[in-house]
């Protein structure tokens, strides 16, 4: 594994270790590192999700390692941006609205 993969498996370790569901990471399209990490659902009524202990996660460990992270949409002029963002999902009597055979239900 190189270093930046390293980096963000420690990110996902970290988040598991305090409870964070995690359904997949992988690298981004973009250039510099950029990363998903990619949370199972929870519904916000819980706690209001786990978004702020995430990136608080995300850039103390990449500060432990001497780099820095960043959730801006756009970082690098050029490049492509990813930024943190958000799926959602809307049920109706436990059944998705968005369920269906096409692109995108």
């Amino acid at each position: 594994m190189d270093q930046l993969a390293d980096l963000r498996t420690e990110m996902v370790m970290t988040m598991q270790n305090v409870g964070i569901v995690i359904e997949t990471h992988h690298h981004e399209v973009a250039t510099a590192g950029q990363a998903e990490i990619d949370m199972k659902l929870r519904h916000a009524r819980e706690d209001g999700g786990p978004g702020a202990l995430y990136k608080h996660i995300v850039k103390n460990v990449a500060r432990q390692h001497g780099k820095t992270a960043t959730f801006m949409p756009k970082p690098l002029f050029g490049d492509n941006g990813s930024g943190m963002h958000t799926h959602q999902s809307l049920w109706k009597a436990n059944k998705p609205l968005f369920a269906g055979d096409a692109y995108a239900g």
